[in-house]
Order: structure tokens, then C-alpha cells, then sequence
């Protein structure tokens, strides 16, 4: 029979590049330390995870609460039972994009202290990787962060000219019909570019079917990456 655990209770949910531990930041190793336990998202590396348990003994996979069907909320709040400290490490971002605030909620409402960090962001990740600097040096640039659930607030953004660069998280597929004829009449103002699977794709004049299959089918994040069209 489990003890109740009537000490203050604190759930960190932590971003990472879950490919390579090396990425997160001070502060999020830090947060591995001080942790009672930690539950490792399903798509980290064998490196992440071998690192990771030269820091911290006690770790839960997201896998194994899939396989035995558990509700990985409530599987936390049992941890409580006799845990202080909980750490959720994630692939992606949970705080540019509200990602986490379904989980911040949620443990709130138990009377859960939750603090939620950027190990890294996600799309920071995928530009790094395609050697794509987040700014330009050559430019007073500067860049804009959205999360855009459907097709009415798009025109707005794209029409805002103050920023270089535009990165739009897309979280609802519902309208992406219209979000993409609503693109064609921007092509001249701003060099377009889907991330779907981590992949980027061009958008353009030409036949766009392939890649608005790929979009609706994607159960990863999608992104909008919308730089302004213009030689230096």
C-alpha cells in the first residue's frame, strides 16, 4: 500500500532534441539532478537515453505506458504517491507554441506545482540541422513566433511587414485548404516553406497537391517557415 505523499509537489515538463542530450540547456540538466524521477519521451536516441542515466537511476519510458495502455497523467499523479519532483522530457517544444498548457492544467488543478522549460525548441532544432540561421546579421532582422489554429488570422499576420521572418505553428489541419490558397497571393512578398516530418518543402506556384497530401496525413508538428523575398 502506497504512503501519501503530503509534501510539496513539483512536475517539470521539459523540451529537448531528444536526439542529442548534449543540446539541453544548464538548466535543464539541472532539473535532471534534482528530480525524483524522470519519464523519457518515445522518440529519444540511445545516446539521449544512455546520458540521461548517468545523471538519474529511476526512469519511465513513454513506450511502456502505451504498451500497458496507462494514462500517463494519472500514471504521474500515482508517481506523487511517492515522489516530490517529477520530470516529463519531451521531443519538441512545450512553451513557444502552448504545447504544454493542456499539461499544465491539468496538474495544476491537483494542487501540482508545474514548471515548464525549453530544453530546446523543436524548430530552432530542424533550421540547425538544414543550416538555416533563425536571423540574418546582414539585416536588422527580426522574427515572429504563431501558433495558428485556422485560416482567419493568417491575412493579418503575412501582412504585418515589420518582421523578416514569420514561424507559424500549425495546430489545427481543419482549414489548411484554405490556408493554402490563401498563400499563392503572398509568393511575391515572401519565400514560403512547409516542415512537415522535420522535412522542408517549398511552396510555390506550381502543382502543391503532394505536399498538401503530406500536411493532412503528418501526425508530427507542422510549421510554417515565411521569410521575406529579398536579395541583400
Amino acid at each position: 500500500m502506497l504512503i501519501k505523499n503530503n509534501n510539496k509537489r513539483k512536475f517539470f515538463l521539459v523540451g529537448a532534441n531528444v536526439e542529442s542530450f548534449d543540446d539541453c540547456t544548464l538548466k535543464v540538466v539541472e532539473i535532471f539532478y534534482k528530480s525524483d524521477c524522470i519519464i523519457v519521451s518515445s522518440n529519444a536516441s540511445k545516446s539521449f537515453i544512455e546520458k540521461l542515466k548517468k545523471i538519474h537511476y529511476r526512469i519511465y519510458f513513454e513506450n511502456d505506458l502505451k504498451i500497458n495502455h496507462l494514462n500517463y497523467r494519472q500514471f504521474i499523479l500515482d508517481l506523487f504517491e511517492i515522489n516530490n519532483t517529477i520530470t516529463h522530457v519531451r521531443d519538441g517544444d512545450p512553451i513557444f507554441f502552448n504545447d504544454g498548457m493542456s499539461d499544465y492544467n491539468f496538474f495544476s488543478k491537483e494542487g501540482v506545482e508545474v514548471n515548464i522549460e525549453s530544453g530546446l525548441i523543436e524548430f530552432l532544432n530542424i533550421l540547425n540541422k538544414n543550416y538555416i540561421p533563425i536571423t540574418d546579421r546582414k539585416i536588422n532582422s527580426s522574427v515572429e513566433f504563431i501558433s495558428l489554429k485556422g485560416n482567419n488570422l493568417l491575412n493579418g499576420h503575412l501582412n504585418r511587414k515589420h518582421f523578416t521572418k514569420k514561424i507559424i505553428h500549425i495546430k489545427s489541419k481543419k482549414n489548411i485548404d484554405l490556408i493554402f490558397e490563401s498563400l499563392y497571393q503572398y509568393l511575391r512578398t515572401w519565400k514560403i516553406t512547409f516542415i512537415i516530418n522535420k522535412k522542408l518543402i517549398n511552396f510555390s506556384k506550381e502543382d502543391n497537391n503532394n505536399l498538401l497530401k503530406a500536411l493532412k496525413n503528418t501526425v508530427s508538428n507542422a510549421y510554417l517557415l515565411i521569410e521575406k523575398n529579398e536579395k541583400i
